[in-house]
């Protein structure tokens, strides 16, 4: 094994490597299948995951079992750079507070999304009110691990904390649901290349949905910065499975030294383990799938009250 494959294998394992830490919710671990595929991926990687040269923070949310989460423990609630994960937060503002950008008539809100602009993001933060927006999110929603600095790519945000976002998002009575499936859909349209630059990574590529024919029913948000950079980041987040039932997030920092390509390997490998239990060719991971052992029948109310979002 090269010792660019071994670096890449070393930093997925830390990825990976689970405590099964639930918050938020009272239950029994050992009765628990979705704590019970985090320890299994946890014991798999955990000879590997020492010494790794990978920060991730990592979460699951159950939407359909009572906001269930799952996290990796510490790592978890460690503040990570936004970089262009940025435009989640501030897309999730603007929509409850601009009727504008509610109505999809703002120009800088679609940019900011479908063209991956970094002047449409600056242009969003700047007329709504910059730091204002996370310190407003930070009290509606209850974050506790998120900073908002001057400038929207230097503000932090823990992985629990963004988990706490999309879920509370989804959660909020003042907004619509038109204008939440309108939100949702506009992530969906993400370009999956930006000036030559691979952007099928983590989530889409996870899940299939970096594939035109996909029927895959996910949507992601990437929070990117190129190698050479300090810090060089990787966070791919959203919902995953039917109706959107797991919110999954996945925050990493690599060393600036990382090549693109190997950071993009990373963070697919990351969210491949955590969603389906292992990579494509079965070397590793659990094999359990999220939901995977649960039914339709199992999850028929949650999948009818969220069948507006697709």
């Amino acid at each position: 094994m090269s010792l660019t494959s071994q670096f890449v294998a070393t930093l997925v394992s830390a990825a990976v490597s689970f405590s099964g830490v639930y918050a938020d919710i009272n239950i029994s671990p050992e009765k628990d299948k979705l704590y019970n595929f985090a320890q299994r991926n946890t014991e798999q990687s955990s000879s590997l995951a020492q010494g790794a040269n990978m920060n991730a923070g990592i979460v699951t949310i159950d939407r359909a079992k009572g906001n269930k989460m799952t996290t990796n423990d510490t790592p978890a609630h460690t503040q990570y750079q936004l970089q262009t994960l940025a435009k989640l937060p501030i897309i999730m503002y603007a929509v409850r507070v601009d009727s504008k950008v509610a109505k999809g008539e703002d120009p800088d809100a679609i940019s900011m999304i479908e063209g991956f602009s970094a002047e449409a993001t600056t242009k969003m933060w700047d007329k709504h009110g910059g730091i204002s927006i996370l310190q407003d999110l930070s009290k509606r929603y209850n974050l506790q691990e998120t900073t908002a600095k001057a400038d929207w790519f230097d503000s932090t945000m823990s992985a629990v904390d963004v988990g706490r976002l999309i879920r509370r998002f989804m959660d909020d009575k003042d907004i619509t649901s038109h204008e939440k499936k309108w939100v949702l859909d506009l992530l969906k349209s993400a370009p999956m290349n930006v000036s030559g630059e691979d952007m099928s990574w983590g989530i889409p590529s996870a899940t299939g949905s970096d594939k035109e024919s996909s029927e895959s029913q996910s949507v992601w948000a990437q929070g990117w910065s190129p190698s050479g950079k300090d810090p060089m980041v990787r966070h791919s987040v959203g919902m995953v499975d039917q109706g959107y039932r797991f919110i999954v997030v996945v925050m990493g920092q690599v060393p600036e030294s990382t090549s693109n390509d190997d950071a993009n390997r990373v963070a697919t490998q990351t969210l491949e383990e955590l969603i389906s239990g292992g990579s494509e060719d079965g070397s590793s991971g659990s094999g359990v799938t999220l939901g995977g052992q649960d039914s339709k029948d199992d999850i028929e109310n949650f999948l009818a009250d969220n069948e507006k979002y697709m």
